[in-house]
């Protein structure tokens, strides 16, 4: 199972998004933590609009998910329309 936090950056800057991620049978958990974008993306916002943590579900989505190296990073198209977000998950250094 999938589960932690990632982070979505762009290279200049433009925004820097991070959830906490939770996978279980049907579906995947975001939970938005932090948002601190100068420019931020329209469609992860729409995401967001509503509640800072939303379940989306494995199948029949609306947003294409998919994870890569065992769950250290993913892409995350969201609503399928403007651009992918690649995620990486965040390294806690405190083990």
């Amino acid at each position: 199972m999938i589960s932690g936090i990632f982070r979505t950056l762009h290279e200049r800057g433009e925004y820097d998004i991070t959830v906490r991620v939770k996978e279980t049978k049907k579906a995947y958990t975001f939970e938005l933590i932090e948002n601190n974008s100068r420019f931020s993306p329209a469609h992860l916002d729409m995401m967001f609009s509503k509640a800072k943590r939303i379940s989306v579900r494995k199948e029949k989505s609306p947003h294409y998910i998919e994870f890569f190296n065992d769950g250290e990073n993913f892409v995350i198209y969201p609503y399928r329309a403007g651009i992918p977000f690649l995620v990486e998950k965040v390294v806690d250094n405190k083990q």
